[in-house]
């Protein structure tokens, strides 16, 4: 049952390598703090890491105990979700308090990882001292993790651009706007807009697109579920994907296809919003992808055509997790990947030399081995 539900990501090949130091090209480089969502963990995303990373950003990935589906620390110790920390129990329930207090925790966990990284940019004996520009700090999230990014960028005057991957927006940012970048990528939700609670969240989303600043988007992929942004699209088991996908209530863009579409867009917003692209390259991705459906950039709503909303919950998710972490990120440049115990938080840094990445435990300066490479 085990191999049916999910592969073995232990035969995931990635583009990291160990202990590289910080690429010399450039002074310092742009943060993107990336947050999965509720059962998912920051590993599911390491192709998107790896494409930020590609194009100069320090991606820096937190995984908290007791609230990220499982944590597994330096000394072997695993630490699980406590049930009532588990955001999937709102069984699609908008007004459940518990959105309310779990947003409050994800986001101060957010602010505590800001506050350590300003601690390392500025400790005289890291090799990161000065490397990273927090002024240029950004947020990319998917699901719960898309909710965190527009709260904290709300509450946060560090943060400088949002992206939310298919996440429900909660919080006091639904009523008073975010007055940073931001883009919204949606999968496919047009089955689900029968269900009344599909127009109220698009018209939350839409409220706060219209009130956004230029430096804007509003992506919707045809055909996309809610795994097509994470590496769980190719993890989990094929064959009980394709049979969600017959149903016709699961989006059967294939799984590849789906990854780059997202980590495109995503690297053009940063590229826009913290290193100070054109606002047009925006728009350039759309003539390769026809799933997609862009709305305007000009100050006017986003389109009501074709979207709708199925949310976070209980998904592939549920099925048989994996109990370690496992896999990692980077490629070809400088990126951070970091699991937080938001109390004793470790920094795994990958950086490349001449189209190699590593990863360095800041706290230890002892290679970590969570990166494989298959032969």
């Amino acid at each position: 049952m085990k191999s049916f539900l999910k592969r073995d990501p232990l035969y995931v090949q990635t583009h990291s390598f160990a202990n590289a130091p910080v690429s010399p090209e450039q002074l310092h480089y742009p943060v993107v703090l990336l947050r999965a969502g509720g059962s998912a963990l920051t590993a599911d995303f390491t192709t998107l890491a790896e494409d930020l990373a590609s194009h100069g950003y320090f991606v820096v990935g937190f995984d908290a105990p007791y609230r990220t589906f499982v944590v597994l620390l330096p000394d072997g110790h695993v630490i699980p979700r406590l049930p009532q920390n588990n955001v999937e129990n709102a069984n699609g329930n908008l007004a459940d308090p518990l959105i309310g207090k779990l947003l409050g925790m994800w986001t101060s966990d957010t602010k505590f990882v800001v506050d350590r990284l300003t601690m390392l940019n500025e400790d005289t004996t890291s090799q990161f001292r000065g490397r990273m520009d927090l002024a240029r700090l950004g947020m990319v999230g998917h699901s719960f993790g898309g909710a965190t990014a527009l709260q904290f960028c709300h509450d946060d005057s560090r943060c400088r651009a949002a992206v939310d991957l298919d996440g429900i927006p909660f919080g006091s940012v639904v009523r008073e706007g975010l007055n940073n970048p931001c883009m919204f990528i949606l999968s496919d939700h047009s089955r689900e807009m029968s269900d009344p609670s599909t127009q109220q969240v698009l018209g939350e989303i839409e409220s706060i697109y219209r009130r956004l600043p230029e430096e804007r988007l509003y992506v919707v992929i045809h055909d996309a579920n809610h795994f097509s942004f994470s590496d769980q699209i190719l993890l989990n088991s094929q064959i009980l994907i394709h049979l969600l996908q017959r149903t016709r209530r699961f989006g059967g863009l294939e799984g590849r296809r789906g990854l780059s579409i997202s980590s495109e867009y995503v690297h053009t917003f940063f590229d826009v919003a913290l290193k100070g692209a054109p606002a047009a390259s925006l728009t350039s991705p759309a003539t390769k992808y026809p799933e997609i459906q862009v709305s305007p950039i000009q100050n006017e709503p986003a389109p009501r055509r074709h979207q709708g909303w199925a949310g976070p919950l209980r998904h592939l998710n549920d099925f048989n997790h994996r109990q370690e972490l496992r896999g990692c990120l980077m490629r070809n440049m400088i990126a951070a990947y970091t699991l937080s115990s938001i109390r004793d938080i470790l920094y795994f840094v990958a950086t490349s030399v001449e189209g190699e990445c590593s990863l360095t435990n800041e706290v230890t300066l002892e290679p970590l081995r969570i990166c494989r490479q298959i032969p």
